[in-house]
């Protein structure tokens, strides 16, 4: 089950994985969460998001049409920017244009912990940058504005089931 905002996970700074989860409770983590984000056609999760404070999370990969694993990620280089409308699944049923950088690269290990460099563009960076801000304790309502956030939280109800929910009129620029 995904961890819906407000619950207070969300808010947690996620633990490196190495030194802290071996291989078989990594493939454990790594199962639970692609059938999480599979169960609501998810392009992105992060383990924050089915409650494990660890530093993982899975994308949709434009190359294999399945979820990819990145595990301990560190940016260590990004360019451009670009605005997009995003949403979340722990918010689900709201969207807000979000600018993020439009390349990255990222150091990072992957689900059999060899370490990786690879530098990622278009939607894959901006569903990464998105999923490491989860690994942060950082959910897309932390970007609104006071009034913003006022305005949605009126209208935001966790307990709904997605298709009831409306978008209030949020434009994050």
């Amino acid at each position: 089950m995904i961890k819906k905002f407000p619950d207070p996970i969300l808010d947690e700074q996620s633990k490196a994985v190495s030194g802290n989860l071996d291989q078989e409770k990594i493939d454990s983590l790594i199962s639970r969460m692609r059938r999480a984000c599979w169960s609501v056609n998810g392009f992105g999760i992060a383990a924050i998001q089915i409650g494990e404070p660890f530093r993982i999370l899975g994308y949709l990969s434009k190359s294999s049409k399945d979820l990819e694993w990145i595990i301990d990620p560190e940016i260590i280089g990004f360019s451009g920017r670009a605005v997009y409308e995003e949403g979340c699944l722990s918010v689900p049923g709201y969207f807000w244009n979000i600018c993020r950088a439009e390349k990255i690269t990222l150091k990072y290990k992957d689900k059999d912990l060899v370490d990786k460099v690879k530098t990622f563009k278009e939607m894959e960076s901006r569903v990464i940058q998105h999923e490491i801000d989860h690994l942060d304790g950082i959910c897309i309502p932390d970007f609104l504005s006071n009034p913003d956030f006022i305005n949605f939280i009126e209208h935001f109800q966790s307990d709904k089931p997605m298709y009831e929910y409306n978008s209030p009129d949020i434009d994050m620029r």
